[in-house]
């Protein structure tokens, strides 16, 4: 089972689009984005150890500039083995609305 943490964010407002394309750039990043706020960004962290997810933290963290004094942790304590996104959702990620179309739900 995987570590996981989720970490919410307060950056700068011009900062906002750099930190988040820099924070998806580092090791154990699976997910960092901008949201209306505070906290303006959120990030998710992901390791196979508790103390590797740690480390994977604190060199996310530390990359980034503009960041402000509000920041939270939130470790996940029990997660399910299942993706991030849920599989029909990530099968629909492909599909454009015009092949959407054709298809008749029912």
């Amino acid at each position: 089972m995987s570590a996981r943490v989720y970490v919410l964010l307060d950056v700068a407002q011009g900062e906002r689009t750099e930190v988040t394309r820099r924070l998806r750039d580092r090791p154990g990043v699976i997910m960092a984005d901008m949201v209306e706020g505070p906290p303006n960004v959120v990030m998710v962290v992901e390791a196979r150890q508790r103390r590797r997810l740690a480390e994977l933290t604190v060199e996310a963290l530390t990359s980034i500039e503009g960041m402000t004094e509000n920041l939270q942790l939130l470790p996940v304590i029990a997660s399910r083995t299942r993706p991030f996104l849920p599989k029909p959702f990530i099968d629909d990620l492909g599909k454009s609305p015009a092949s959407e179309e054709g298809r008749q739900d029912g």
